[in-house]
């Protein structure tokens, strides 16, 4: 863990997730799994990003399916908010989250929270849709989540 104040952030809670990391070519991928609280998902924000500090990639593929329950509009707000916002300029480009079907009021708040505030951020119920997005490829908008 470094000793900086931004990245390191507030002190969590105790929280029971794991959480594991690939480094491709061009991307990380994470792999989430545990309860999906606020302080577990502000948990696995700073792990990921310091993954991808240290490992000098800016592009994030993060799988939160097997994540339990889900966030509310006040914990997705104060993620993105709180959370993303420590970390911006730490060169974080993209990130793609792929996550079960959910209610799209839900996804699209966050999503839309995020990109509000200049997150290039999308979520997705495929991997390979989400892959495709985070490298550019050429995809069908009419297959993309909104």
């Amino acid at each position: 863990m470094s000793a900086d104040p931004i990245l390191d952030g507030p002190a969590r809670s105790e929280s029971t997730h794991q959480l594991t990391l690939k480094v491709e070519d061009e991307y990380l991928v994470a792999t989430a799994a545990g309860s999906r609280t606020w302080p577990v998902v502000s948990s696995l924000v700073t792990e990921i990003v310091h993954a991808a500090i240290e490992n000098k990639r800016s592009k994030l593929l993060v799988d939160v399916r097997q994540l339990e329950g889900w966030l509310g509009s006040l914990s997705s707000y104060s993620i993105v908010t709180q959370d993303f916002q420590r970390f911006r300029g730490k060169g974080i480009m993209k990130v793609a989250i792929v996550d079960r079907p959910l209610p799209k009021v839900r996804e699209f708040f966050f999503q839309m929270v995020a990109r509000n505030r200049g997150f290039n951020l999308r979520i997705f119920e495929s991997s390979e849709l989400a892959l495709d997005w985070l490298l550019d490829h050429k995809t069908d908008s009419a297959k993309l989540n909104r």
